[in-house]
């Protein structure tokens, strides 16, 4: 039978890890993911982030391709990176999507769209690994 735990029981936590810990060591969680904007710049070329867990800043280089940079710096660059882009309506999986370059600090992807040419696009990225 599972314990019971109310509010105003004293319990000892000074060996339990916190759950920032947790998610940092366990593989099956991401380490990081950004919902970015990448037709909405600023007047650094910084994207609009609508929402994230472990990403500073989205940097658009040039039309439909940007560089994401991590708060946290991974331990390694052998993370998987996922994602999408969303155009007029349409959300993109497909080989027109790439990762340029990775490193422990930040990874390039670019967007070439519906019609094939690169295009500034909503994107959805989420990355695992790269945590020892």
């Amino acid at each position: 039978m599972p314990t019971v735990i109310r509010g105003s029981d004293n319990i000892d936590t000074s060996n339990v890890a916190t759950q920032t810990e947790l998610d940092a060591k366990n593989p099956q969680m991401a380490t990081a993911w950004v919902n970015f904007d990448g037709a909405t710049v600023d007047g650094s070329n910084h994207c609009t982030i609508r929402d994230s867990y472990n990403v500073d800043y989205v940097l658009r280089v040039a039309t439909g391709q940007y560089k994401v940079y991590f708060s946290t710096a991974m331990d390694n660059a052998s993370y998987v990176i996922a994602g999408l882009s969303y155009e007029s309506g349409v959300f993109i999986v497909n080989s027109q999507n790439g990762v340029y370059t990775k490193t422990v600090s930040e990874f390039q992807l670019g967007n070439r769209g519906t019609t094939g040419t690169y295009t500034n696009v909503n994107m959805q990225v989420v990355i695992f690994g790269g945590k020892n």
